[in-house]
């Protein structure tokens, strides 16, 4: 794992293309499954050409023109054989919920309605749980199959700008997994919650991948080691979350590694709604001017 995510780094990193977002590791009872490249637009080249192109002009430039959003990351995944293509967009403002409802019941007509719906429902019981103001919707996107056809609908839910403890989450987000019709699994998200955020991490929003076969739901979390701290702390983090999410001794080793050879640190992880064994991890490349 190490090798494929540092020579990711040196090709697409700060060394070279400067277009790198996240590496993105897929793990199975504590054990490494798969990976998968974010990248960032660098410029509007990156972007206008071949299927990210395609994908814009399709489905996402009327949003940017009548909302304020921007690209905010693309990536590929799949094999060869069968890749899928996945573009998303950040907003700049957080909408009432009118607004909200209105963008996804009307800017994305190919979406099968069934899954608009469960977006819809799955904001309002979100909003009502956390005690929201305004719709918590942050992102949303699309991924397609190898023929540019509609595989899922994607979009994020910002969840750290509640007033509720972190201890309290869990219970405030069975709503939205009931609106999904994916496992809550209260205990079991609260205990995670808990010991994750020992590890120096956040919950900051809910991701949804809601295909036309299966919807997955992921509570994101983000690092909190900032400024100087970032010289020497993620090692220590690195550790701790390794213990804490029982990952493999041999996947712990492989992380280390991958800080020390081209500092790379798990600045997300993400948990999966009622499915336990399955946990990711998001590695993002410091610069080198962390370190003089």
């Amino acid at each position: 794992m190490h090798e494929f995510a540092v020579s990711s780094a040196l090709k697409y990193g700060h060394k070279g293309t400067d277009t790198l977002e996240y590496i993105g590791l897929t793990l199975k009872n504590g054990c490494f499954e798969r990976s998968k490249l974010y990248h960032f637009a660098k410029n509007d080249f990156e972007v206008h050409e071949g299927w990210r192109k395609e994908i814009f002009e399709r489905w996402l430039k009327r949003i940017c023109e009548n909302y304020e959003a921007k690209i905010c990351d693309f990536s590929e995944a799949g094999t060869s054989d069968a890749p899928a293509y996945r573009m998303i967009l950040q907003f700049r403002n957080f909408f009432s919920m009118e607004t909200a409802e209105k963008l996804i019941s009307e800017e994305f007509p190919d979406v099968p309605c069934e899954i608009r719906d469960r977006c819809i429902r799955c904001m309002r019981a979100l909003k009502e749980g956390l005690g929201l103001k305004e719709s918590p919707l942050m992102q949303v996107g699309i991924e397609l199959d190898s023929d540019m056809n509609f595989k899922s609908f994607k979009y994020y839910l910002c969840v750290e700008w509640t007033e509720l403890p972190n201890d309290k989450l869990a219970e405030a987000m069975n709503g939205s997994a009931d609106a999904l019709g994916v496992c809550r699994d209260t205990e079991r998200l609260d205990r995670l919650i808990r010991d994750i955020c020992t590890c120096w991490y956040r919950p900051t929003f809910i991701g949804i991948n809601d295909g036309t076969e299966e919807t997955e739901a992921k509570l994101y979390f983000i690092s909190e080691i900032f400024g100087r701290a970032l010289k020497t702390k993620p090692a220590e983090q690195t550790e701790r979350i390794s213990e804490v999410l029982n990952l493999d001794k041999g996947l712990a080793e492989e992380l280390m590694t991958a800080w020390e050879q081209a500092h790379l640190y798990s600045q997300g992880i993400a948990v999966t709604f009622g499915e336990p064994s399955v946990l990711r991890l998001y590695l993002r490349e410091l610069q080198e001017a962390y370190f003089r």
